[in-house]
């Protein structure tokens, strides 16, 4: 186990780290002022990074907690891929492109109320070029079934690509639909939201991993305290923050809770020949709290940034695996530590694949090539 400190001053919270910079190791993190986070160490974290990576390629998704639908004659259905990947070597794929498919989707049921929930996860979309029409990104919701019936409360994110630049968040009742109080675009139905902040929306965000954050806060019944904040990160961008209501919003009606997080479910309107993979998929139920590795030492300037995966978690210590994600070694970086109202401290400046010695000597662990024609008698 390797122990190395940087230095004993504060980076927004955190004093110092201890432990391998590379993918699936072990890290520890000691400061102050980091808060709580409920969900570490019990089944509130899902996190499919390992599941995905430790999948065969052409089988069936499959892990406790998740169902997928399975394919048939209208369904993709949902495999491990080979073909692309985020990060490691797989990813998830859904497939619409053979005729008369237009569903295919993976879930996340709790099996009881999500009042507080962020999710994060990476997805890349391929298109014919030709056709166009809907696809239906991701819901949450009440109930299993992914339909716009009136399953209140949810919500679903729409993405309509070139020829539309048209991408929305809407609600998936006909009968309570959703209020946001001022500022607001749309005050009873949708939140459209600016082309390039889905995947799909215009010629950018074809065929690139893009990423997708969500946090929300369920509101009283009838009341305007939720909360929702959206997030997407289009490499090579700025990260966007296109929605950001903070305890403004109705999102329930009734007495009924969300429950359900359904990936993919949906492609139609004359869109076909879609092909979708996803990957690094976290989910975290009762906090935004969280750790993340950033390009950039300034939260708000980031335009990359990959979820770490914590293991302990207490006000002045944490501990988590690490997630390279497609960060390379020898890459600088920076790791933040988000508190569970969403503020990120100041960057603490990391090399990938990197250790550092108690006298602050900085080392590559990858053993070195042999010099060229060396033989060893």
């Amino acid at each position: 186990f390797t122990f190395f400190v940087f230095n004993n001053a504060a980076w927004g919270g955190i004093s110092a780290i201890s432990g391998t910079l590379k993918d699936g190791e072990a890290v520890q993190i000691t400061g102050s002022g980091f808060g709580a986070n409920s969900a570490v160490g019990t089944p509130d974290l899902q996190w499919l990074g390992s599941n995905i990576e430790a999948g065969t390629a052409g089988a069936v998704f499959s892990i406790g907690g998740w169902t997928s639908r399975p394919a048939d004659y209208e369904s993709a259905g949902t495999f491990y891929s080979a073909a692309q990947s985020h990060s490691g070597n797989k990813s998830l794929v859904i497939d619409f492109v053979r005729p008369g498919i237009y569903k295919g989707y993976f879930t996340y049921n709790r099996g009881t109320a999500m009042p507080k929930v962020y999710f994060s996860w990476w997805v890349r979309a391929h298109w014919d070029g030709i056709s166009i029409g809907q696809w239906k990104i991701f819901r949450i919701q009440r109930g299993s079934s992914p339909t716009d019936g009136d399953m209140q409360p949810g919500f679903y994110q729409n993405s309509w690509p070139i020829g539309m630049f048209e991408s929305n968040l809407m609600p998936v009742t006909s009968a309570n639909e959703w209020f946001c109080a001022d500022p607001c675009v749309d005050r009873y139905t949708n939140l459209y939201l600016p082309g390039g902040t889905v995947p799909a929306s215009n010629a950018a965000t074809w065929d690139k991993w893009v990423r997708m954050e969500y946090y929300i806060e369920e509101s009283g019944v009838n009341t305007e305290d939720g909360t929702i904040k959206y997030w997407f990160h289009n490499p090579g961008s700025q990260i966007q923050n296109p929605i950001n209501y903070d305890r403004n919003l109705r999102i329930r009606g009734t007495e009924e809770h969300l429950n359900y997080i359904i990936f993919g479910h949906y492609v139609g309107d004359g869109f076909s020949s879609v092909t979708t993979w996803w990957d690094d998929v976290y989910i975290q139920v009762g906090s935004q709290a969280r750790i993340e590795i950033a390009d950039t030492p300034t939260w708000a300037t980031n335009t990359h940034r990959e979820i770490q995966v914590p293991a302990t978690w207490s006000d002045d210590s944490l501990s988590f695996t690490f997630n390279q994600g497609s960060f390379s070694s020898g890459d600088t970086a920076y790791l933040f530590v988000v508190d569970q109202n969403g503020v990120a401290g100041e960057g603490y400046p990391i090399t990938i694949g990197h250790t550092v010695t108690s006298s602050g000597t900085s080392h590559d662990e990858t053993a070195p090539e042999p010099p060229a024609g060396l033989t060893i008698q």
